[in-house]
């Protein structure tokens, strides 16, 4: 799930979503800078007993960033309107 959100100092983008994988936990979720866009990338590692595979984080989109960009594939998943 990705959801725009209203911030007063720009642009906030919501991510969340489920590893898809009963094994598998979520270790960390690192945002990298590329040029004019913003990459999410979500670490797993074996589950740990009460360890859960969903996450959620919020990115803070500035001004001169485009669009983000999810995992190593780099699938878009959210872009600035046009003006």
């Amino acid at each position: 799930m990705v959801d725009a959100l209203p911030a007063p100092d720009g642009q906030s983008v919501r991510i969340a979503g489920l590893a898809m994988h009963s094994a598998l936990m979520v270790h960390r979720i690192e945002t990298l800078r590329e040029t004019r866009s913003l990459r999410v990338r979500v670490l797993l590692r074996m589950a740990k007993e009460g360890a859960s595979g969903s996450f959620e984080t919020v990115v803070q989109v500035p001004k001169d960033v485009d669009r983000i960009l999810f995992g190593d594939e780099g699938v878009v998943i959210w872009e600035r309107p046009a003006t």
